[in-house]
């Protein structure tokens, strides 16, 4: 009798083990990851400038002829995101033209994060508050920075279906010389890549 106990304890921790396993297995059968380009909205994507907007299927970001500074707005469409947890995100971008010398003149290049909804830019959007993902020192880029995937974490779990940037050069006032200094992205050059599981 004493020398089947250790079999009899033995195979219910194998068991044990086996059924640990399968729920295992289970949870992570459920966990799809997917990696998809988020679409851009153009008709909410635009440019601010002397306190006009611009809807172009381009934005540009830094000067112009007129001494008034550029800033750019585009717009994702994140709605499939509702709902999923974001293991990485990424924002490229590759610029088409760049007029003068806008990071000789102004420095880096930010890209923020805020939000204006679904709806098209306003004059009022200039200012927008945000949560600051990068700056850049060269128009062409691809970064993955761990606030882009924490944000685009926070606007998901707030059910908001957009996510949406404001481009802009940090300047107190432009360098007054009648000389346009910007860069220009394609809307289809600007793209935000997230990898999801849900």
């Amino acid at each position: 009798m004493q020398e089947e106990s250790p079999e009899e304890s033995f195979e219910v921790e194998n068991t044990a083990s086996e059924g640990e396993n399968a729920v295992e297995a289970s949870t992570s059968e459920t966990q799809e990851k997917f990696e998809e380009y988020m679409p851009v909205v153009p008709l909410e994507c635009a440019d601010i400038s002397g306190g006009n907007v611009f809807v172009y299927s381009a934005i540009y970001v830094g000067d112009n002829e007129f001494d008034n500074e550029i800033r750019g707005f585009i717009s994702f469409d994140i709605s499939k995101l509702l709902g999923t947890t974001i293991e990485s995100a990424k924002i490229s971008g590759k610029s088409s033209i760049i007029s003068g010398t806008p990071f000789k003149t102004y420095g880096p290049l930010i890209i923020k994060a805020v939000y204006w909804g679904p709806r098209q830019v306003t004059p009022g959007d200039f200012n927008l508050d945000g949560v600051e993902i990068v700056n850049l020192l060269a128009a062409n880029f691809g970064k993955s920075p761990g606030v882009l995937k924490n944000d685009l974490q926070n606007v998901v779990n707030s059910n908001i279906n957009r996510y949406q940037l404001c481009l802009y050069f940090e300047m107190s006032q432009t360098d007054g010389d009648g000389k346009a200094d910007y860069v220009l992205y394609d809307l289809s050059d600007i793209s935000l890549n997230v990898t999801y599981t849900k």
